[in-house]
């Protein structure tokens, strides 16, 4: 049962839609084939929003409502939806109903399982043919599917693809790894539960669309600083276990290691920066790593300071360690997915050089690896070659803003003409990082203040917004990134970075929960203001040989034109609503929401992705990756050495450390050893890995996104069963390879 998404539209000769009766039963296909009845709420959820008490008035209200469904009713049964949002229950619904009913009018209240099982009944037992719909429901005006909501406070949308991907891809992965070599008990189940019941709090569609009050929504960016405190922890927590019980290469307890996790199934080459600490007293000169093979790694130390190392223990007061603190970083090599690998420092009588990131403005700048050269001018034009393929994006990063004259439901632009980033002036600094070079590009964008409603244009008066574009490229990555500070002073408008790339395309490819859509400018409603579509991880443009992937993190509008992406990092709107035809609030002061003008500093990051191939090869994993790092942990050989803290007796005759007892002493990790070995087909992807709700074990779940058939091999050590998404009933096998039918998931439970 639904309201939204769903209608029939004719384009009229000048261009306007005349919309067409659309059924209120039908049957929906998903993309794997599976059938469903769908109930089209066509007069929305408060289509008998209350009764009169007088009866004349009710039966009024009740015949109208039964005609209404005149020609798009497939069965007898008319859904009618008592209260909407916000409104108390009609406390005297039962005796009006009665009163109909005196009447000769055919009434009752029923729960909806009641209500859908009645309509089921119906159209099995009299063979009703129904119209079929496939796929995504989004057709519609802009006041139908309210497409800004994608777009208001995308800083909201950012904070919780951030905590979102860190509990699904790396927190529940890390612990389920820990999970099938410790045991269950590894696996802190209920942490997990309250987590997840956090994040959800910041999930009613008012509130992670950003079309409620302001207060809701300063309430939700406290809910997610602390989500965050809460699973960084237990990151720490998880990898600390970790530490504890993998080996060094050189098992010296004078020796110090750096505990890497990857939790995707990607093998992965990555840069990662941490920062060590050996305690004074060890007078530590330099030192040098170790794979887990023992061949040294080069690192570069960024910087050495003189610190205090705060320690704090469950059995001991909080203390400190004077330490030489060292910021450094290297480069993970093809690590294997699902798995870690240890790292290990030894200490050395050389002192380490210092390799500190400098800074310095520049009138043009290079960037480039062995997939990339990125070259920037002095007016801050960006292009691209992909090296492989010889593909050059020419020009391809710019700034557009205009006016937004709708509010948090709809972008209204107005016609009014762009402004461009190339406008402005551009000024270069260039971070010379030993292993991720970068160049910023700040340019002082002069805008409207302001949109005057009275006048219906964009006011002459101008402020100044600052806009610093920094891009990156890693030694390692095929994935340039784009870094973003936005200075917002402006009111009613819309910020986008537009993403030029080599080749026309007449459709445009982003992901959505558990699909892949590939979308054309013609599915559009006839007069919407803003053709723009969602995406969860990412928007591309693909040709024959390859395409152009922008790998977002939170940013989930984007707008295809010919050769260009446009993403929206900003939308700046003062109401909740506003009357499409007067432009005034539809209310009054409770309708304000002045803090949607985002009149504050924003940042995010996106990834600029060239690929080679089919979009399925390669994409959806880069973007996983892109929002997924690799997680680091910097630890002692003995685990006491930074653990102690302070002894609660003062008297050094009888003051003691006193530390917890190993939970897992039979817990042995190794490097690189795989705790699942994944083989899958491209398209084919790992949506889930957690531990089961109930009947034990860890719960592996794959996603193919092909049209077609495809495979994937699992191993691992213990008994693999087949279960269903409920985990209710399994199936033991003894098979280790896998057919997921077309865009079908399958559940593993493994024990």
């Amino acid at each position: 049962m639904f309201g939204r998404g769903a209608c029939k539209v004719e384009t009229q000769q000048d261009g306007s839609a005349k919309r067409l009766p659309f059924p209120s039963e039908f049957f929906w296909e998903g993309a794997d084939g599976s059938r469903l009845l769908a109930i089209h709420m066509t007069h929305w959820y408060n289509n008998a929003q209350r009764f009169s008490a007088d009866p004349n008035k009710a039966e009024k209200l009740a015949n109208s409502i039964e005609n209404s469904f005149e020609g798009i009713a497939a069965t007898p049964y008319l859904l009618l939806m008592n209260g909407v949002d916000h409104l108390e229950a009609q406390d005297d619904i039962l005796s009006v109903l009665k009163e109909l009913r005196s009447r000769g009018i055919k009434i009752q209240q029923m729960r909806m399982d009641e209500y859908i099982s009645a309509v089921k009944k119906y159209i099995y037992e009299e063979s009703i043919p129904l119209e079929e719909h496939r796929g995504e429901l989004r057709s519609g005006n802009d006041g139908d599917i309210l497409k800004g909501t994608l777009s208001s406070r995308i800083y909201l949308k950012q904070w919780n693809v951030l905590l979102q991907d860190r509990l699904e891809h790396q927190l529940e992965p890390l612990y389920s790894m820990l999970a099938l070599t410790a045991g269950e008990k590894a696996y802190p189940q209920q942490q997990f539960r309250y987590m997840w019941k956090e994040l959800i709090k910041n999930h009613p569609h008012d509130s992670i669309c950003g079309c409620s009050r302001d207060e809701v929504h300063k309430h939700m960016e406290d809910n997610f600083e602390r989500l965050d405190e809460m699973s960084r922890d237990m990151l720490r927590r998880g990898m600390q276990l970790a530490a504890e019980h993998i080996a060094l290469v050189d098992d010296n307890t004078d020796n110090y290691g750096i505990l890497i996790a990857n939790p995707t199934t990607e093998k992965r080459s990555d840069i990662v920066r941490i920062t060590i600490d050996f305690p004074q007293s060890e007078a530590c000169e330099g030192f040098i790593l170790l794979d887990p093979n023992g061949q040294e790694v080069p690192f570069h130390v960024l910087s050495r300071r003189e610190a205090l190392h705060d320690v704090f223990s469950p059995l001991n007061l909080p203390g400190n360690i004077p330490v030489d603190r060292y910021d450094i970083e290297f480069s993970v090599k093809d690590m294997p997915g699902l798995c870690f690998r240890a790292y290990t420092i030894i200490k050395s009588p050389v002192s380490c050089a210092i390799s500190a990131v400098t800074e310095r403005e520049v009138s043009a700048a290079v960037l480039e690896n062995k997939y990339l050269r990125i070259t920037v001018d002095q007016n801050g034009q960006v292009d691209v070659l992909h090296k492989s393929s010889n593909r050059f994006l020419q020009d391809c990063l710019d700034w557009e803003d205009t006016a937004d004259r709708g509010d948090s439901y709809i972008y209204r632009g107005g016609g009014h003409s762009a402004l461009y980033g190339h406008q402005f002036p551009a000024e270069l600094t260039m971070y010379a990082d030993p292993m991720k070079p970068s160049v910023r590009i700040r340019r002082v964008m002069r805008l409207p203040v302001a949109y005057d409603f009275q006048a219906r244009q964009r006011s002459a008066e101008t402020v100044e917004c600052p806009v610093m574009l920094t891009l990156s490229l890693g030694d390692d990555s095929p994935v340039a990134e784009l870094s973003y500070v936005i200075e917002n002073h402006a009111a009613d408008h819309r910020l986008r970075l537009l993403v030029r790339t080599e080749a026309i395309a007449d459709q445009s490819a982003a992901d959505v929960p558990f699909d892949v859509l590939w979308h054309t400018d013609a599915e559009h409603y006839p007069d919407t203001d803003s053709k723009v579509l969602p995406n969860t991880s990412f928007a591309a443009l693909e040709t024959a040989s390859g395409g152009t992937a922008v790998l977002t993190t939170g940013q989930h509008e984007y707008e295809h034109k010919d050769n260009l992406l446009a993403i929206t990092v900003l939308r700046a709107t003062g109401v909740i609503n506003r009357d499409p035809v007067t432009l005034n609030p539809t209310g009054g002061e409770q309708w304000d929401c002045p803090a949607n003008q985002c009149l504050r500093t924003l940042s995010g990051r996106m990834g600029l992705y060239l690929f080679e191939g089919k979009l399925l090869q390669s994409v959806l994993q880069e973007a996983l990756k892109f929002r997924t790092p690799l997680a680091s942990l910097f630890f002692a050989a003995d685990s006491h050495k930074l653990a102690g803290g302070r002894p609660a007796v003062q008297d050094t005759t009888i003051a003691e450390y006193y530390y917890l007892p190993d939970p897992f002493p039979a817990l042995r990790l190794q490097s690189d050893k795989p705790i699942i070995e994944l083989d899958m087909d491209p398209g084919v992807i790992m949506t889930a890995f957690k531990l089961a709700n109930c009947r034990g074990g860890c719960v592996l779940r794959l996603l193919n996104l092909n049209e077609s058939d495809a495979a994937a091999s699992v191993n691992a050590d213990g008994m693999i069963s087949r279960t269903t998404l409920s985990e209710e009933t399994d199936t033991p096998t003894s098979d280790k390879r896998f057919t997921l039918g077309k865009k079908k998931l399958v559940t593993l439970r493994i024990q």
